[in-house]
C-alpha cells in the first residue's frame, strides 16, 4: 500500500488482495490522499463495496459496517463482481438484482439484535437532538449508514442521514474519543488524519496522534510526511505491565485478566496492573496510567478521586491542547525555512515531550492522598450515572450519605432533602426570616432553614400557604421548578420534545431550560415523567449538572 501514488491505486491493490487471497477478518478500511478518500468494507473476507467518499459527508464506523443500500452502477463504487451472487447464495441477499442494487449491510454484515453502544453514543454526541437508544437504530439502519439512493431508487451522491446539531471543529473531533464507550483503556493509539486539498504533499496531511487511555489526554500534532523521527517517549522499551491479584506498592491501575483456578480452568478475575520501574518514561504508560488510575481510584485505594481532582486533570488537559494549537509550526512558517524537515521533526517531539511531561506530572498529582475522596459509600458503584454527582456532592458537603458507608442512591427523595441539598450547594446562607409559615416544619428540624431560605428565594411556595408537606417525595417535576427558580427562572428557547409536559403546566418552562441546559434528557426520547419519584441519585445529578458547572 505504501508503494502506490494515489488513494485509486492503493484501494486496487487491497482489492486485488481480497480478489486473490482475501482476508482473514471483516474490515473497514480508509485509503486517502489529498484528492480522494475512498472506504473499503469488506464482511467475509473476498467480497467488498469500496466507495469514494464526497468532502461533505458524515458518519460513524465503529468496527461495524455502516455502507447500506448501494448502486454498484455508480462510478465512485467498486464491488466485487460476485458480491450479489454470493449473498443470494448464502440466502442473506437484499436488493434489487435487477437494478444492480444491494444493502451490503443487510446482506454481509453479523447483524445483532443489539445496537453497539459506540455507534448509539457517538450519534447522540453529533446531535443531542437524536436521544437515539438501541432499539430505535436496530429498527432503523438509514439512521446511519450510507448510501447512493433516494426514497425511489434514483441514483443520487452518496450521503447518510446523519446531521450534525453545530459546524463541526477539531475539538468535535476529538470529544467523540472521550465518549465513555469510546475512549477506552483497551485504546493503544489513536491517529486523526486531516487531509488538506490545496497544500503540497508534504504538509497536505496533519497526523493527531493520542496514545494510551483517550478519557483523559490530548492529541498532538505533527506532518507525518515531513519528519525524520518521533519522540523518544513514544517509542521507549518496558518490561510488560504485570497483572496481579494482590495490590503491588508501585504504581499499579485496576482491571480484569484471564487466570486459571486451581482446577486449572480458565475465568476473569479481578486484580491490579502493576506497571514497570521505568513507566514514566513511556509516553503510552503514563496516558493509560492517568486515565485507568482516575477510573479506579476506589478499587485500588478504597476511595474514589474527588469531583475536583478530576476537573483539575481535565482542565489542564484542555488547556494544554489549546497550547498545542499554538504550538503547532504552520506551513507559512515551514516554508520561509532552509530545513522544513528539521523543524517540523522538532516541533513534533517539543509538543510530544511536554504532553508527556504534564502526564506524568498529573499521575504524580491524583496519587496523592488529597485527590481522593475521605470516604466512599459502598452502595455507590463504579460506572453508575451518578458516581461523579455524588462525589461532588460529598466534596461540597451538600449531603454526608445516609450513614458513613452508604448514600441510598435508589431511595425516594423527599422534599426536604431536596431544598436542603439545595441550600447546601448554595453556601448554606442564613435566611432573613425567621417566622416560619408552614405548619408542618419544626423550628429544629434538619431542613428548617434551607425552608426558610428556598420561600424567600421564591424556590417554593410549599404545597399550599400552610403545608411544606418534607416527608413527601420530591417529584421529578418539582426537582427541576426548583433548580430552574434556583436559577432565576432564565428563558428557554428549547422546543418541547416530550408528550407528557404541557405548555401551560407550572413545570414546563423549567424542564426546558433543564434540557436546554444539560440537567436531564428526560425519561425517554418522548416523555419527562413529571409526576414520577425521584430518587436521591437523580436528584444529585440534576444538582451536579446545574451547579457544577
Amino acid at each position: 500500500m505504501a508503494e502506490a501514488s494515489s488513494a485509486r491505486e492503493g484501494v486496487k491493490l487491497l482489492l486485488d488482495i481480497y480478489e486473490n487471497y482475501g482476508c482473514v477478518a471483516a474490515s473497514g478500511v480508509f485509503v486517502c490522499d489529498k484528492d480522494e478518500v475512498w472506504y473499503v468494507e469488506n464482511c467475509s473476507g473476498t467480497q467488498y463495496v469500496a466507495i469514494k467518499l464526497n468532502d461533505n459527508m458524515i458518519f460513524l464506523e465503529p468496527n461495524m459496517a455502516v455502507i447500506g443500500r448501494i448502486d454498484l452502477d455508480d462510478e465512485n463504487v467498486i464491488a466485487s463482481k460476485d458480491l450479489i451472487a454470493v449473498a443470494k447464495k448464502a440466502g442473506t441477499f437484499v436488493g434489487d438484482e435487477a437494478k444492480n442494487i444491494i444493502d451490503f449491510r443487510a446482506s454481509y454484515a453479523r447483524i445483532s439484535e443489539k445496537m453497539d453502544q459506540r455507534m448509539i453514543d457517538g450519534l447522540n454526541y453529533l446531535n443531542a437532538a437524536y436521544k437515539y437508544d438501541s432499539d430505535a437504530l436496530v429498527a432503523d439502519n438509514t439512521k446511519f449508514t450510507i448510501s447512493n439512493l433516494d426514497a425511489s431508487d434514483k441514483l443520487v451522491a452518496l450521503y447518510t442521514n446523519i446531521k450534525a446539531d453545530r459546524k463541526l471543529d477539531k475539538d468535535d473531533v476529538f470529544g467523540y474519543y472521550k465518549l465513555s464507550s469510546i475512549g477506552k483503556a483497551s485504546n493503544q493509539e489513536i491517529e486523526i488524519f486531516q487531509l488538506f486539498k490545496d497544500r503540497p504533499v508534504e504538509t497536505a496531511t496533519v497526523g493527531w496522534v493520542g496514545v494510551g487511555n483517550m478519557s483523559y489526554n490530548v492529541f498532538v500534532p505533527y506532518y507525518p510526511m515531513l519528519i525524520d523521527s518521533m519522540y523518544k517517549g513514544y517509542q521507549v522499551s518496558t518490561a510488560s505491565a504485570k497483572f496481579t491479584t494482590e495490590k503491588p506498592d508501585t504504581f499499579c491501575t485496576y482491571g480484569t485478566s484471564w487466570a486459571q483456578d486451581a482446577e486449572g480452568n480458565w475465568q476473569r478475575v479481578s486484580g491490579f496492573k502493576a506497571y514497570p520501574s521505568n513507566w514514566k518514561d513511556s509516553y503510552y504508560f503514563t496516558f493509560e496510567g492517568l486515565g485507568g488510575y482516575i477510573a479506579n481510584a476506589d478499587k485500588i485505594t478504597g476511595k474514589p478521586l474527588k469531583a475536583e481532582a478530576k476537573a483539575y486533570v481535565a482542565d489542564k488537559l484542555a488547556a494544554l491542547q489549546q497550547e498545542l494549537y499554538k504550538d503547532f509550526v504552520t506551513t507559512d512558517q515551514l516554508a520561509k525555512v532552509d530545513d522544513a524537515r528539521a523543524l517540523a521533526t522538532e516541533n513534533g517531539k517539543t509538543m510530544a515531550e511536554k504532553t508527556h511531561k504534564l502526564g506524568v506530572e498529573l499521575v504524580e498529582y491524583i496519587t496523592k492522598d488529597e485527590a481522593l475522596q475521605p470516604s466512599v459509600f459502598t452502595d455507590v458503584k463504579e460506572g453508575a450515572y451518578y458516581v461523579d454527582a455524588v462525589n461532588w456532592a460529598v466534596d461540597k458537603k451538600v449531603t454526608s450519605g445516609k450513614t458513613e458507608t452508604t448514600f441510598a442512591p435508589n431511595d425516594s427523595c423527599t422534599r426536604a432533602q431536596a431544598v436542603t441539598f439545595l441550600w447546601r450547594a448554595a453556601g448554606s446562607p442564613e435566611p432573613t426570616a425567621s417566622e416560619m409559615t408552614f405548619t408542618d416544619v419544626k423550628a429544629d428540624s434538619y431542613y428548617d432553614k434551607a425552608v426558610l431560605w428556598a420561600v424567600e428565594n421564591k424556590i417554593t411556595s410549599g404545597m399550599s400557604d400552610t403545608l411544606f408537606a418534607p416527608d413527601a417525595t420530591c417529584s421529578r417535576s418539582q426537582i427541576v421548578t426548583f433548580l430552574y427558580r434556583m436559577q432565576n427562572s432564565p428563558e428557554s428557547k428549547a422546543e418541547n420534545p416530550f408528550t407528557d409536559v404541557k405548555a401551560d403546566a407550572y413545570y414546563a418552562n423549567a424542564v426546558l431550560w433543564a434540557v436546554e441546559n444539560g440537567v436531564t434528557t428526560g425519561a425517554s426520547a418522548t416523555t419527562f415523567d413529571p409526576a414520577g419519584d425521584c430518587t436521591r441519585g437523580q436528584i444529585v445529578t440534576f444538582l451536579y449538572r446545574c451547579l457544577s458547572k
